[in-house]
């Protein structure tokens, strides 16, 4: 199989299959720390890993996405071109993450200060640890990924979260928050030593020694063109994330920021699709686009995205029709007040798989200086977004600005494929104008009572699944059938 409908089927398939089981363990850990943190502490512990979600693209540089880039290129080289390149990025980010862990650390009091709260400090100083292990995990997930070992980073993903749950549960209901933290550092390591199994494997069947003292200094030049472009578009998006989270949390309360720390982990579930694609679309895209024609590519990328946004609508729809009862049976009632948030995000969910479609599409041809200048676009918008609307509506207000920032990402790169040439608008219309006209008849449906209404929600749900089926085309339904069978025959890629 070479083709791309066989290629991102079969990844696809794995990988969603073995997120679906990831996210439900994930979706058990956030239920467990709102059952045991509470609202404000809830906030508190969002706020440490806001943080710590800030500081760690500065110890990976941004190389995990240039080292799974690469890889193929240097493959084709044989195996001391592969030395060079993993020894190169490992000495990188073992220097880069030591340092950062290091700046964090000192940090941490100056931290607490600024939040007025003093046990921040401490909870901070721990989470510094992490900065170091996370940019080894990276460097072993970008291995794995490189070498397109769908179905093993799919296991070994499945296998790292679900030995965390034990973790989390006995060290937070002991010591509360101070043990979620401690938790985080202690999962963190297991997931290390579980996917440097994975990477030991590789190494030996591609006969490649990596060693942190193997130094290239050009191969260190090339993989730092491909990664300063993406590490400055990390740094200038982690700090209006932060801000969105901080100003939540200052102007409105840690309580309030806990119910969007439930709701963040709802419209998670929305993403499993992306999430499943961007495993086999990144080293897919890259070598497509390398081997085929633009016009080939351009019917390929168009079908793609009109496949997947089908699919995630009914998932979007069900997810903000239900969020209310969702909430409660998981979460308690404490955090029903989530739901409006919940039904926003869910259709910023829809908006990003199509979203990480394109971004993928310009991740894979190496067009580092317009996803640079794309992010630059996105920092912007949420922070003004969120500090506008925030300040007006409350905690409602950053689900607009996620859904605002979602829509206007994808209306400016989906304008550049076109006008390029590698996207076909028109190809889409059908499934974009079914989607614009869902999510205003299911505002409709909630408000006569939602999926507590389980007459009126079925029928919209049967009749929104109908007209989808429709629109799928033969290829459509080849692509659906190959990702099926890859699962139920387990056919290596």
């Amino acid at each position: 199989m070479s083709t791309l409908r066989s290629r991102l089927s079969v990844g696809t398939a794995y990988t969603l299959v073995s997120l679906l089981i990831v996210q439900f363990i994930s979706l058990v850990t956030s239920v467990i720390y709102a059952r045991l943190l509470g609202r404000e502490n809830l906030g508190l512990l969002a706020i440490i890993n806001q943080l710590s979600a800030s500081v760690v693209p500065m110890a990976t540089l941004g190389l995990g996405t240039a080292v799974t880039k690469l890889i193929p290129n240097y493959r084709r080289e044989g195996p001391e071109a592969l030395n060079r390149l993993l020894s190169t990025a490992l000495w990188i980010m073992l220097a880069a993450g030591c340092a950062v862990s290091a700046g964090f650390f000192l940090a941490a009091n100056h931290l607490a200060d600024l939040y007025g709260v003093p046990e921040l400090s401490l909870l901070l100083h721990l989470s510094a640890l992490l900065v170091a292990f996370d940019a080894l995990l990276t460097f072993a997930v970008a291995v794995v990924q490189g070498f397109q070992r769908v179905k093993e980073l799919a296991i070994v993903g499945l296998y790292a979260k679900a030995i965390t749950v034990p973790v989390i549960f006995a060290t937070t209901l002991a010591w509360g928050l101070l043990g979620a933290v401690f938790a985080g550092i202690m999962s963190l390591a297991l997931n290390l030593a579980i996917y440097y199994r994975s990477v030991r494997r590789i190494v030996a069947s591609e006969r490649i020694r990596v060693s942190a003292h193997h130094f290239d200094r050009r191969v260190a030049a090339r993989i730092l063109r491909v990664a300063i472009p993406l590490f400055a578009a990390f740094i200038v998006l982690r700090p209006a994330l932060l801000f969105q989270s901080s100003y939540l949390a200052l102007h409105v309360g840690l309580a309030e920021l806990g119910l969007f720390r439930v709701a963040y982990s709802l419209y998670r579930i929305a993403l499993l699709m992306p999430a499943a694609l961007t495993v086999p679309l990144l080293p897919a895209i890259s070598e497509i686009y390398e081997t085929t024609p633009r016009s080939q590519t351009r019917t390929q990328l168009s079908s793609l995205i009109r496949i997947s946004s089908l699919l995630i609508l009914p998932v979007a729809l069900v997810l903000g029709l239900a969020s209310g009862p969702i909430i409660e049976f998981l979460y308690g009632p404490e955090y029903v007040a989530a739901t409006s948030l919940v039904f926003v995000l869910s259709i910023a969910a829809f908006v990003d798989t199509i979203g990480s479609i394109a971004d993928n599409a310009l991740l894979g041809t190496g067009r580092s200086v317009q996803i640079l200048i794309l992010t630059v676009m996105q920092a912007a918008v949420i922070t003004v977004s969120s500090y506008v609307l925030i300040s007006a509506i409350g905690l409602i207000g950053i689900g607009y600005a996620t859904l605002v920032n979602s829509i206007l990402f994808v209306v400016v790169v989906g304008a550049y494929l076109h006008r390029r040439g590698e996207l076909d608008l028109r190809a889409m219309g059908p499934s974009a104008a079914l989607a614009g006209a869902a999510f205003p008849v299911a505002a409709l449906v909630a408000s006569f009572g939602g999926l507590n209404n389980i007459g009126m929600s079925a029928v919209f749900l049967a009749a929104l699944v109908l007209v989808e089926l429709k629109l799928l085309t033969r290829r459509d339904r080849l692509i659906l059938k190959d990702a099926l069978k890859s699962v139920l025959t387990r056919t290596e890629p």
